[in-house]
């Protein structure tokens, strides 16, 4: 039957779909309209062609030329499109790829994926029915991983793939972060396939996988666990560990072979106690501290046991230094004189009070706060590391009116406010009707800081708002406009204040318990994940003095620095501050360093992140107030109208 023919107009576009007229080309043409009237077909359907670059595909043929130039321009095309979404349809330098496996921006997927150049966007109707995407997310992560083996079957990983196989674990663990992603998903994608790297890179399952949580635990058995370690990095092992990869510490357990002369260590439980608030500033996470008790004996030994890979295995007794035994929650420590192993001491009791936490972060600080005389001399010495403390710690202030960080306090007291406007970032100082600097102002400045009842000093500032390229990001339904070109260049000062004190505190509270504020604060960096993507924070450590978030270039170099600060109300409310520590890092760092203030961090809906971009460069008047005579040392002649 005529209809059931095609013209080979466009023969090589469906040829495997089609039986086709044996006809010269150019007599086809001149005989065209009867061609029609005889009911040949002249011209392909769209399935026809989607089939027949299925076809090519599968049997990995070079696609017709033209083809995908035909597919974008068909009309009324997009069901059969829709049929290649899942299918190795776009040939790319040779190779055939699914539409998820491209992007038109960026990865870091390195050989396993591909963007697409400028010239595609030549096909841009074809590439919207494909759904090509922007950028990558957690879900080709699992992808990639499920990819890779078949790639490198059992050789050991190049360098640049175990980069890639690394990067899909840490946006796993980013995703599993931001709760866009759970343990349950992640286990059933990925517990039994090749995708977590040994040590001598190679690719296992993580169901065979386990962390070495605790060094040195692992070697006591030899080699029985030699290819099967992996090690515990920040921040992955959080998303290997919901993918399968168990701790060391959880199948091998220590057992008590002699530890003669026990005695009850009450004096040290005491000192525990005493020192509480001290160990959970260095370990937020830190749990039954209570219920620890501590047990000296003259002579400690210990046998190991796994029942790994359906094996038994046992060690020989050996005489070690400290031992938790967990189910009693006890750490047995050998001691013949006065002398305590506090090393060892502070590493069980990490394992104790803060699984979860890395050891070799938490137990130093531990350390320090058990050795230590007494606990201001350990909290002198945290201080030496860089240690920052948290509210908690603050000892009290007998006069109520000392600032305790780089933020607004006063007692309760009335407050002369200086002449003014109020604004939202503190007491507004009137510019001078003068062009000059407004740094160079001195008069100005201290006239307006000027605030009774307060121990502490006004930090009169102007600043300039540059033009920043950062991406905006919305904050509390509001988007907040970086670059904003119609800002004058010298906007209104504002007055923070600076206050001095014989300890690094940090900002001001919300009258919360630590446990609450650390809980708010938690909150404030969720939301700041969840809102800003596009920015790729990474979290640092619990302890970590200085920032909360940072940014890496593709080199890993760190390039953008962030403190967070979390509020139940807003900075009409109360102010909020930088500890000493704080803003020299972000007098260090610049216009790279960021403070974000999350208002009502509480309540997602009502949240708003206000963000300060070097907020240390943009001080530009330091003015001292009559607070400051609590601490100087006056000499020499009398001031008129000093109150006692």
């Amino acid at each position: 039957m005529p209809n059931e023919l095609y013209a080979t107009y466009n023969k090589n576009l469906f040829e495997s779909q089609a039986q086709f007229i044996d006809l010269p080309v150019r007599i086809q043409q001149q005989i065209n309209n009867f061609l029609r009237y005889l009911g040949v077909n002249l011209r392909p359907q769209p399935s026809q062609v989607v089939r027949h670059l299925l076809k090519c595909s599968k049997h990995n043929n070079k696609p017709p030329n033209g083809i995908y130039q035909w597919l974008n321009n068909a009309e009324n095309a997009q069901s059969d499109l829709y049929k290649l979404q899942n299918s190795a349809c776009l040939c790319v330098e040779g190779e055939y790829l699914r539409p998820d496996q491209v992007f038109w921006g960026k990865h870091l997927f390195g050989r396993f994926r591909v963007q697409l150049g400028p010239d595609f966007r030549a096909y841009q109707k074809l590439l919207e029915a494909l759904e090509i995407r922007e950028t990558p997310d957690h879900s080709d992560a699992i992808q990639v991983l499920k990819e890779i083996p078949e790639k490198v079957g059992n050789n050991p990983l190049n360098p640049e793939d175990n980069d890639v196989v690394l990067q899909c674990w840490i946006m796993l663990a980013e995703a599993l972060e931001q709760e866009k992603i759970n343990d349950k998903a992640i286990k059933t994608e990925l517990e039994e396939i090749k995708s977590v790297p040994n040590t001598k890179e190679l690719l296992l399952p993580p169901s065979w996988m386990f962390l070495e949580d605790r060094p040195g635990l692992a070697d006591k058995f030899g080699e029985h666990f030699q290819n099967n370690l992996v090690p515990r990095r920040e921040p992955i092992w959080q998303a290997m560990e919901a993918a399968g990869v168990r701790p060391i510490s959880d199948v091998v357990r220590g057992e008590i072979h002699n530890a003669p002369n026990q005695k009850e260590d009450k004096e040290l439980k005491e000192r525990i106690g005493e020192r509480t608030a001290l160990i959970k500033t260095i370990s937020k996470n830190a749990i039954h501290l209570d219920s620890i008790r501590f047990f000296r004996t003259d002579q400690l030994e210990v046998k190991w046991h796994t029942e790994a890979f359906n094996s038994s295995i046992s060690t020989e007794p050996e005489s070690i230094s400290a031992h938790l035994e967990n189910s009693e929650k006890i750490i047995y420590f050998a001691s013949q004189n006065d002398s305590k192993p506090w090393a060892a001491i502070a590493r069980e009791l990490t394992q104790a009070i803060a699984p979860r936490d890395e050891i070799s972060r938490i137990s130093p600080g531990l350390k320090i706060i058990l050795e230590a005389d007494s606990r201001d001399d350990a909290v002198s010495q945290l201080h030496d590391l860089g240690i920052a403390l948290t509210e908690e710690l603050r000892n009290p202030i007998s006069n109520g009116k000392v600032a305790e960080s780089f933020g607004e306090t006063t007692d309760s007291s009335p407050v002369e406010a200086p002449s003014g406007d109020v604004t939202s970032g503190g007491t507004e100082v009137k510019p001078p009707e003068s062009d000059q600097p407004l740094e160079d102002d001195k008069d100005s400045a201290s006239s307006n800081a000027s605030t009774s009842n307060t121990t502490g000093s006004g930090l009169g500032t102007t600043t300039e708002r540059p033009t920043d390229t950062r991406p905006s990001s919305q904050s509390g339904g509001q988007t907040n406009n970086v670059t904003d070109t119609k800002q004058p260049q010298r906007s209104r000062p504002f007055i923070s204040y600076v206050a001095t004190h014989p300890d690094d505190k940090e900002a001001d509270t919300d009258n919360l318990d630590h446990k609450d504020q650390m809980a708010l604060e938690e909150k404030a960096i969720k939301l700041i994940l969840a809102r800003e993507p596009e920015m790729r924070w990474q979290r640092t450590p619990s302890y970590n003095p200085g920032f909360d978030l940072y940014q890496v270039d593709e080199q890993g170099q760190k390039i953008r620095w962030c403190e967070v600060k979390a509020m139940t109300g807003s900075l009409q409310d109360r102010p909020v501050g930088l500890s000493r520590k704080q803003f020299d890092y972000a007098r260090k760092q610049g216009e790279a360093y960021w403070l974000y203030i999350v208002e009502c961090a509480g309540d997602e809906n009502e949240a708003r992140i206000v963000q300060i971009q070097d907020p240390a460069g943009k001080a530009r008047t330091f003015t001292f107030d009559h607070g400051w005579l609590a601490i100087a040392d006056v000499g020499g002649g009398s001031a008129k109208n000093e109150e006692n």
